[in-house]
């Protein structure tokens, strides 16, 4: 797994995230493209299953998480916890 560090923070393409990783996903381009999802905010969604599918455009990765599901290009950076990653 080859994290990606950005300015302080710490991203995982979407087909490297696993179960049990927490996401940040406040003011995502895909999860939270309004940056309006007040839940976001306040806690970090933690990925309790995900799919693998295919899409027209590739490989969709679909997370499930406590605050809903989202599908993810494969390729799609996703900020995770940097605690976790320190954790690891």
């Amino acid at each position: 797994m080859s994290d990606i560090y950005i300015d302080g923070a710490v991203y995982r393409r979407a087909d490297e995230i696993r179960e049990g990783d927490r996401l940040d996903l406040q003011g995502d381009p895909i999860c939270d493209p309004d940056g309006d999802r007040i839940t976001f905010e306040f806690e970090f969604c933690e990925v309790s299953d995900l799919e693998i599918e295919s899409g027209p455009d590739g490989k969709v990765i679909v997370i499930h998480t406590q605050h809903g599901s989202f599908g993810l290009p494969a390729d799609h950076l996703v900020q995770v916890d940097g605690e976790q990653v320190r954790e690891g």
